[in-house]
């Protein structure tokens, strides 16, 4: 949380918009807890980060079992920095299975 600006944008994978948006540095403490506790069952796959300009893309994965068969979450975040702080965090997310 240190590192976000006091204006922090996080647009989230998972809500209604199609993902929900919080708004302040509170609103995006919740949003991060809706989030991890939304995926908090499933077993992570190996990130990779890609930093261009004053923005960092992060891909990342998660796996589990749901009935029976493989479930796959594949997703993006793309981070945009002012300065030292992050200002907006826009995920994106794919299902497979």
């Amino acid at each position: 949380m240190p590192h976000l600006a006091d204006d922090f944008v996080f647009c989230a994978s998972v809500g209604p918009e199609p993902g929900a948006t919080y708004v302040g540095k509170e609103a995006a403490r919740e949003g991060f807890h809706r989030m991890f506790s939304h995926d908090a069952d499933w077993t992570p796959i190996s990130n990779e980060i890609f930093p261009f300009e004053d923005r960092v893309m992060l891909l990342w994965g998660y796996r589990r079992e749901v009935d029976g068969k493989p479930v796959v979450v594949r997703g993006c975040d793309v981070f945009h920095f002012r300065g030292r702080l992050i200002v907006r965090k826009d995920a994106f997310r794919k299902v497979f299975g």
